[in-house]
């Protein structure tokens, strides 16, 4: 349903050319895995994998004590030559697309112009263990918006 959903809502964001280079989900596996930041409200993760050759999955997660809240279900869908992010979260009835308008090696960068808040996200490796991840809005000429710092969580393996 969630995949339904998503294809709905780009197409109506509509698939054009891009006026950058080709951008492709292979230039973002630096995401891939799981990423964390410690607040003095909880735990927060992003977590991150690869389901099929076009689409990464993601869930945002808060652990407070012993309880898990989920915040938000992720998604990065590749159409063609397009990269789409695709958030659900509890306070929206629909999942909403943020269309890929510029990338370089490190950062992303998601728009949505005609959504409330955010209206762009922001992806940025800061180096092999850490990235921001930067939400803002465009209000009355001015920028508004917070980041979120996360480091790479390690995945200790049982033998």
């Amino acid at each position: 349903m969630f995949r339904i959903k998503t294809i709905l809502i780009i197409s109506i964001l509509g698939v054009t050319g891009s006026s950058f280079g080709q951008a492709n989900l292979n230039d973002l596996t630096w995401l891939l895995g799981s990423w964390k930041r410690t607040a003095k409200s909880g735990l927060v993760l992003e977590n991150w994998q690869r389901v099929s050759e076009n689409t990464f999955e993601g869930i945002g997660l808060k652990v407070v004590a012993k309880d898990t809240t989920v915040l938000e279900r992720l998604r990065l869908e590749q159409f063609g030559s397009e990269i789409f992010y695709v958030a659900k979260v509890a306070h929206n009835e629909l999942p909403v697309a943020f269309k890929l308008v510029k990338h370089t090696e490190g950062e992303w960068i998601f728009e949505n112009p005609t959504h409330d808040f955010p209206q762009r996200i922001i992806y940025k490796k800061e180096s092999e263990t850490k990235i921001n991840v930067r939400v803002e809005k465009d209000a009355d000429g001015k920028t508004e918006g917070f980041d979120v710092k996360f480091e790479k969580e390690e995945v200790v393996k049982k033998m």
